[in-house]
């Protein structure tokens, strides 16, 4: 709620500043957020587990495939000759 703060009054205050609608927008939706999280705390604790779940389940299937992917390329650098020049 605090970096909400921040963020909508740098973005109504400094009128140079690119992208400032965003901010805005980025500012009043996380102070929303951190009004819901301060009126509903066990709710918020369970979107939060939720959240981090799929997260770092999406994150692990991407490190997997990462390793297969790194795996095909060594193979694939170990079989190919080396030319002499």
């Amino acid at each position: 709620m605090n970096d909400g703060s921040v963020e909508l009054f740098m973005a109504l205050s400094h009128r140079e500043m690119a992208n400032r609608g965003w901010s805005a927008v980025m500012g009043i939706l996380s102070i929303f957020a951190g009004i819901i999280v301060l009126a509903y705390p066990g709710i918020s604790l369970l979107v939060l587990a939720v959240v981090l779940s799929v997260w770092l389940l999406f994150y692990g299937i991407m490190e997997i495939t990462l390793a297969f992917r790194l795996r095909s390329f060594g193979h694939r650098a170990r079989t190919r000759p080396v030319h002499a020049f």
